[in-house]
């Protein structure tokens, strides 16, 4: 029986074998396609490799729901994490970071046109201080529009974000510019392409995906 056919909420959790087994399921497949997506149920998932088949809806409540959980805190730091294809998190494995960060710091039109203000405001503060916290962005302002603002900072590309727990227990979101996350990650300035070359190389990793037409990256779908 298919796992998505099993009953949801029986799940076992998996062995320490299993994980190590799925890990390294997974890194071979990073290996072979350095983007995939972190969950989809059409296009090439993280999800889809673990659970043996796609996962229509979240993945969370899956009989493999818990291995897949097990699996992304293990590879946590071999792969960056953008909303790159289609505006979902993605993930980019380290032989493609260079073309990564040059296409997210070329600042290039696709990047800023059509941004609303706050975005803007937002992002100029983030450029200054390097850094940003979403709890910390919401004591001072309205929840709703920051989080507008910073989805559409990740989906332009212009910060790099991740989940970060707070000393409240709760859950939030730290932006960084793309200069700081390239130090943190230890890539040379000489390593970058440019970013024709970058958008070039990132395209080629997702030329089989089958979108039906629809735009894959961000470039290729920002208004004129």
């Amino acid at each position: 029986m298919g796992a998505a056919k099993q009953k949801r909420g029986k799940r076992v959790p998996p062995s320490p074998a299993e994980i190590e087994a799925a890990v390294e399921t997974l890194r071979g497949e990073l290996a072979t396609r350095p983007i995939l997506m972190l969950h989809d149920a059409s296009l090439p998932s993280v999800t889809t490799i673990l659970a043996g088949e796609p996962i229509a809806g979240s993945w969370w409540g899956h009989p493999r729901g818990a291995l897949i959980f097990e699996v992304l805190q293990r590879i946590e730091s071999e792969v960056a994490w953008p909303k790159l294809v289609g505006g979902k998190v993605t993930l980019v494995h380290q032989p493609c970071w260079p073309a990564l960060v040059a296409a997210c710091r070329d600042e290039d039109a696709w990047q800023t046109r059509g941004l609303s203000r706050q975005a803007r405001e937002l992002y100029e503060q983030v450029k200054s201080a390097g850094s940003a916290r979403t709890d910390r962005l919401r004591e001072t302002g309205d929840g709703m529009v920051v989080g507008r603002s910073v989805d559409q900072l990740e989906k332009r590309l212009l910060v790099m974000s991740a989940q970060v727990h707070t000393a409240a227990g709760r859950h939030a979101r730290e932006l960084s510019t793309w200069q700081r996350w390239q130090q943190r990650s230890g890539l040379a300035a000489a390593t970058l392409p440019s970013g024709e070359r970058a958008r070039a190389t990132l395209e080629s990793q997702v030329a089989d995906f089958d979108r039906t037409g629809a735009p894959l990256m961000p470039w290729m779908d920002v208004v004129k």
